[in-house]
């Protein structure tokens, strides 16, 4: 099934950071926070929230170290 997948801002009280949504196909879904490696969310982290969105689920992967390139 096909997912639906784009980058969003999201404002916090430090400054607007990115985060990778993955909706599945209906919609909506029971959620997760998919959480980064070292890495960052790259290629790999990516294609984990599209299969879990592929699953049913909306998943969203906050790039949780954003302060580490200011």
């Amino acid at each position: 099934m096909s997912v639906t997948t784009q980058w969003i801002e999201i404002d916090s009280a430090e400054g607007k950071f990115g985060a990778y949504l993955a909706i599945p196909h209906t919609g909506k879904g029971p959620g997760i926070v998919l959480i980064q490696e070292i890495f960052g969310v790259n290629e790999h982290i990516r294609s984990v929230a599209e299969q879990y969105a592929a699953d049913g689920y909306l998943v969203i992967a906050p790039d949780l170290f954003w302060r580490s390139g200011q």
